[in-house]
């Protein structure tokens, strides 16, 4: 990056109002394109009072708008500015997610990075191939602000690349309609970045949160590992599949190391874990998943099957199969 000793400069990253994808926390990459919500245009207006109270105070007067060419960040920028007057840039758009896209759950795929280092079928990138693809398009933006500073409208990831490019640190949350601040008062040298809000019609800044990790998450590798032998993936006349896990011993198996204290705690939580990291948040509405006293049997899709299928040979564990002479087109 080019730097200019003593010099100012800002760019404002925001983050697109939620989607249904966001509600159903599925990967929503930047080959999928989701409109808003209701509720993700509402809050994306509530910015606009942070959007005018900065180009008050910091004097600005020709603000650069920049979004990607997705609904999702075009409808943001559009609630905020209340125009369609901004500039596309399809550099900032999320990383690709590939074959996958919308069906693949956040929790599988982000939370605990179980896929990590795996190449999503299709095309698709990695952290590091979307932290490249963004780099250069950062420092033409970082250019253009020494003008004037720059609006971002942008998605999670890609704030993420960007502020690991500035800060060295990307493990940030991002919330759907959130603005923040990238400033550097030394000409780019270093960055400081804090998310902003709108008190009593004054701007309060504060620094991004950490990246949390919900420590009662089970992790589907953990489940499979300590389920051994008592699972099976059966395809079913109608395409769709049905995973079953019949515990041997649950009693065995603890969260954050307090042993569940029944057999129904167990199964219940293992239905519980199964929706979300296989169907969605919202699994219930599917009716997908059920259980009894002594299993848990979750119908998926066939891409769904074959997500699970693709993620136990990556960590080599066998899943029996059995009627696939039902399928003449799934392929896994």
């Amino acid at each position: 990056m080019v730097e200019q000793n003593n010099q100012v400069v800002d760019i404002y990253l925001i983050r697109h109002g939620k989607t249904l994808d966001n509600i159903r926390k599925v990967s929503s990459g930047g080959d999928t394109d989701p409109e808003l919500l209701i509720e993700g245009i509402e809050s994306s207006k509530k910015l606009r009072g942070i959007y005018n109270a900065l180009l008050e105070k910091e004097k600005i007067k020709n603000p650069q708008i920049v979004t990607t060419n997705l609904l999702r960040t075009k409808e943001t920028a559009a609630a905020i500015i209340n125009s369609n007057k901004f500039i596309i840039d399809d550099g900032f758009s999320e990383r690709k997610s590939g074959k996958w896209v919308g069906v693949l759950t956040e929790r599988l795929y982000n939370e605990f990075k179980e896929f990590k280092d795996y190449k999503m079928p299709g095309d698709s990138e990695n952290i590091a191939q979307h932290k490249e693809r963004i780099a250069p398009v950062l420092n033409k933006w970082i250019e253009k602000a020494r003008e004037q500073p720059v609006f971002i409208v942008s998605h999670a990831g890609s704030i993420r690349r960007v502020a690991e490019l500035l800060t060295g640190d990307g493990k940030v949350e991002i919330e759907n309609s959130s603005i923040c601040r990238a400033r550097s008062i030394d000409g780019g040298k270093t960055w400081e970045i804090n998310q902003l809000t709108l008190e009593n019609g004054e701007i309060k800044e504060s620094p991004l949160k950490r990246k949390a990790t919900n420590i009662q998450t089970s992790r589907l590798e953990d489940i499979l590992k300590d389920n051994k032998g008592s699972f099976s993936l059966d395809e079913k006349k109608n395409g769709q599949f049905v995973f079953t896990i019949t515990p041997a011993r649950p009693g065995i198996h603890s969260e954050a190391g307090h042993p569940y204290k029944s057999e129904s705690l167990y199964i219940g939580k293992l239905a519980d874990d199964l929706g979300k990291l296989l169907i969605s948040e919202n699994y219930i509405n599917s009716r997908a998943v059920k259980k009894d006293d002594k299993s848990v049997s979750v119908t998926l899709t066939p891409m769904q099957a074959e997500i699970l299928t693709e993620f136990a040979k990556y960590k080599n564990i066998e899943i029996p199969q059995t009627n696939r002479e039902y399928s003449t087109h799934t392929r896994f």
